[in-house]
């Protein structure tokens, strides 16, 4: 939307004069609809011959360069309107007709080098810096990562980061601007055929001839006929699809992308995609903080399925629990998970023995760990058992050195629910056994 947005004033005729900043969108929009009376069919028409000639060449053969269709045809219509006499639509213009020169990134034209050294804030510098390197880092992974989803391909972030550091480097010594990944650029490159770094080399050689030899007829080109071809590809970026399959699928990530989305347009595209993150991150915090936290029984006719009680017929005891923890055990959620193991240990009074399914519990810090013993503590003022199914290495590396592991048991910890369940009834069962066929003398005094 921000750019295509940069391209209407182009396409439809209309000098615009917006804010700069964060709302440079939605001020031009605005001026737009302000000045909409003073639209002018020239420009309207060369752009809309423009996208058609992109768009149809496409579907006549991906080998038609239908960018080079849209410049001859603006060209064309320029001659036929006499568009160039009349002033009417805004040309490239004049384009320097040479290479940029080497030299020290931190030379200043006309001085010494000992003297441009000094001229150099050097903590204006370092408080600038990281913004830019931020702002860099930001647009080339997300222009990077839309584009390798759309050919299933994978993004390694640090050989981006390496590049673009590389590529900043060598740009210094040609005195050139921040090098970073293009949103309209790659959209373009894209919408071309584009698939492989060899694009980027070949573009450079075409960009040096270009320079050198076809600067003077590029003056003629309208500005509206780049405007279209930006258009298109910047339509093409639009993955409506994306944002209808999250609202079906959760809600949450739907109205994460339209509240990005708004953010973007008011923010600016830095700061609204560092604001999607960090309420990326605080609803997943949330959702953790929240985990989901159920009984299992055991499904009729099986000896080893569990299943969540309520979403088919399970087989449960009233002196077994099983319960199952969706999610880590750390400060976040500790509290509610507490509570919620309580309250349903409370449900069930004859409770003898209480399994914790922890093969989704991918994580604990000291004070999930505070949970585990708090547990512990309920069931042993009950005389009841605890047993601990499916611990990965992380939590049981941190429940040993803490202490919890040996305190509890080794024979308290199994790969398995059935495993579990087993045990602990053939335990329970023995109990039983030993207490029923004890003779109990009375005490004399």
């Amino acid at each position: 939307m921000i750019v295509a947005t940069t391209q209407l004033p182009h396409l439809l005729g209309i000098e615009v004069h917006a804010v700069s900043g964060p709302l440079k969108t939605l001020d031009t929009l605005y001026q737009l609809a302000l000045h909409i009376t003073e639209l002018d069919w020239l420009p309207m028409l060369i752009g809309a011959v423009g996208v058609a000639a992109i768009q149809i060449s496409k579907k006549i053969s991906p080998f038609i360069p239908g960018a080079l269709v849209n410049i001859f045809l603006g060209i064309a219509i320029m001659f036929i309107f006499d568009g160039f006499q009349s002033g009417r639509i805004e040309v490239v213009g004049t384009i320097p007709a040479h290479l940029p020169h080497f030299g020290l990134p931190w030379l200043i034209p006309g001085e010494s080098w000992l003297e441009s050294i000094k001229s150099v804030d050097v903590g204006k510098l370092l408080m600038i810096a990281p913004g830019i390197a931020l702002v860099n880092i930001i647009e080339s992974l997300s222009i990077s990562k839309v584009m390798a989803g759309r050919n299933g391909d994978k993004i390694n972030a640090d050989r981006e980061l390496i590049s673009i550091g590389l590529a900043n480097m060598i740009t210094s010594f040609f005195h050139g601007y921040i090098v970073a990944g293009s949103l309209s650029k790659t959209s373009v490159s894209y919408q071309a055929g584009t698939r492989s770094q060899l694009s980027g080399l070949v573009a450079v050689g075409v960009l040096v001839l270009v320079l050198l030899i076809l600067t003077p007829f590029l003056y003629y080109v309208p500005v509206a006929c780049l405007g279209a071809i930006i258009l298109v590809a910047a339509y093409h970026l639009f993955d409506y699809k994306a944002i209808k399959k999250a609202f079906k699928l959760r809600k949450s990530e739907g109205w994460l992308i339209v509240l990005t989305l708004v953010l973007t347009l008011l923010l600016g595209v830095e700061k609204g995609i560092i604001a999607g993150i960090i309420i990326s991150f605080a609803l997943f915090i949330w959702s953790t903080a929240r985990p989901r936290i159920y009984s299992l029984g055991l499904i009729p006719g099986s000896e080893t399925a569990y299943q969540e009680t309520g979403v088919c017929p399970v087989e449960t005891r009233e002196d077994e629990l099983i319960i199952k923890i969706d999610g880590p055990l750390y400060f976040a959620n500790a509290n509610y998970v507490e509570e919620q193991i309580i309250n349903m240990l409370s449900a069930k009074p004859k409770i003898k023995s209480l399994i914790l399914d922890a093969r989704a519990m991918t994580d604990i810090d000291l004070s999930g760990e505070y949970v585990l013993w708090q547990i512990l503590r309920i069931m042993l003022l009950r005389e009841a058992d605890l047993s601990i199914v499916g611990v990965n290495k992380t939590v049981m590396d941190f429940i040993t050195a803490s202490g919890f592991y040996d305190f509890l048991g080794a024979e308290c910890f199994f790969a398995s629910i059935p495993e579990a369940v087993n045990a602990v009834r053939s335990t329970r069962q023995w109990s039983i056994d030993f207490l029923s066929n004890t003779q109990v003398t009375p005490a004399v005094d």
